[in-house]
């Protein structure tokens, strides 16, 4: 998420800053001179006014007397009005302190909350539990009184509850909420389905939307809500629900924090999309590569594949048997290795052969670590890697001892389906 959390401090740095605002030191100073001009104005024009009118000393100090609870009134009278004048506004400051100290209590909460959020987006590997965290962080963190997540189903396009959070009695699996344009669907979880985008209602208990659900929504005291659409596969696919308890709860920046954790949970479920994918196609391969190698190993004689530039990719253990040799020695050989003479050459030219046709034979004599020559009838075919790079599939039948030199043929189709076999398992 972007930028820090308020904290607690930015409202007592608030409130210092407007005590000590230049417009607050200048209405004390203007109560004070206004007090001080009209005390001193009483003093000099009310003595002049008794001296006037009372000649007599004893009725001048009565009428003092008099003089002294009338300032008192009077003053005291100034002083309050131009105090309730200046204490208002310290009231209307202290009011929007208030409101803007709530604000920052509310946003720490759904800071937690998401941090929570972006913490199960990383760790959870599975769409059901992710759903679960994300409404639980939502109302143990963020001070929502309810969150869940709908899932459309397109066969009714209804948006089936897959995690819910502050419903002990389990309310929202019994509600109907639809995708389509009944009236169940026109609320604002549907109608932010639809749309692509947030719906927001800061009054439910006034929003006409809400009618379906108006009984359920003043049971459990929800007085605005907040609704996301989810994406999968850049489609929408479900709505994430938050309800808070108080009136006007969601504003701009709310909206905006929510809408933003949405997109990361869409986000996050494209890529467990991905990685289950990726995984279904490794347990394919894998299966495949089980079987080519049941089949490799299963084949009579010798099977062996090379590439283009004569490296051997795989083979069966009879080839390792008859050759004498290892695996680790077989790896750094050529196919030209086990013959020698003329049939060398002959053997160079079938490969050849097979490289540019796709398919030869050969009769010649195999040798193998020890000297020993052995007469052999071989067909050989060849593939395409499904990586790219072509590579070549060459089967070798040995004749028991005694037997004639058997007739070498062509690949028959099986073993042109054999290898094909192999070739999409490698």
């Amino acid at each position: 998420m972007n930028g820090d959390p308020p904290t607690e401090h930015t409202g007592v740095r608030a409130l210092w800053h407007r005590l000590r605002h230049p417009a607050l030191r200048a209405r004390a100073w203007w109560i004070a001179g206004l007090y001080a001009a009209v005390a001193a104005l009483w003093i000099h024009f009310s003595d002049q006014a008794l001296g006037w009118l009372a000649s007599d000393p004893a009725q001048f100090l009565q009428w003092s007397r008099y003089k002294g609870f009338v300032y008192v009134l009077v003053t005291a009278a100034l002083l309050l009005l131009l105090m309730r004048r200046a204490f208002g506004a310290l009231a209307e400051n202290y009011a929007d302190l208030q409101a803007h100290e709530a604000e920052l209590r509310r946003l720490q909460r759904l800071y937690a909350a998401l941090s929570q959020v972006n913490q199960a987006i990383v760790w959870t590997k599975d769409r059901g539990e992710l759903f679960h965290r994300i409404c639980r962080a939502l109302v143990e963190h963020g001070g929502f009184g309810m969150a869940w997540v709908g899932w459309n189903d397109p066969a009714t396009s209804r948006l089936v509850p897959l995690a819910a959070a502050g419903d002990p009695g389990n309310s929202i699996g019994g509600i109907r909420v639809y995708t389509d344009d009944r009236p169940e669907g026109r609320g604002p979880a549907g109608t932010a389905f639809r749309a692509g985008t947030a719906r927001v209602s800061n009054d439910l208990f006034n929003d006409p939307g809400i009618q379906p659900w108006r009984e359920e929504i003043r049971r459990r005291g929800f007085r605005s809500a907040a609704f996301f659409p989810i994406r999968e596969r850049q489609a929408t696919a479900g709505v994430l629900c938050v309800y808070a308890e108080v009136p006007g709860f969601f504003q701009d920046r709310e909206i905006g924090l929510l809408a933003e954790a949405a997109s990361d949970v869409s986000f996050a479920l494209d890529n467990l999309v991905r990685e289950a994918a990726r995984r279904e196609a490794e347990a394919a391969a894998q299966n495949e590569k089980q079987f080519s190698d049941t089949m490799i190993a299963s084949m009579p004689g010798v099977v062996y594949f090379y590439d283009l530039e004569g490296r051997f990719l795989r083979w069966n253990r009879n080839f390792e048997r008859v050759t004498g040799r290892s695996a680790e020695e077989l790896a750094r050989m050529h196919p030209l290795d086990f013959f020698a003479g003329r049939d060398r050459a002959r053997v160079e030219g079938r490969i050849q052969e097979v490289f540019t046709k796709g398919e030869s034979s050969v009769e010649a004599d195999f040798v193998a670590k020890d000297g020993t020559a052995t007469p052999i009838s071989s067909p050989a075919a060849g593939w395409n890697m499904r990586a790219g790079p072509a590579w070549w599939a060459w089967a070798s039948t040995f004749p028991s001892a005694g037997r004639p030199r058997p007739r070498c043929t062509r690949p028959r189709a099986g073993l042109r389906w054999w290898c094909g076999t192999c070739a999409r398992a490698w």
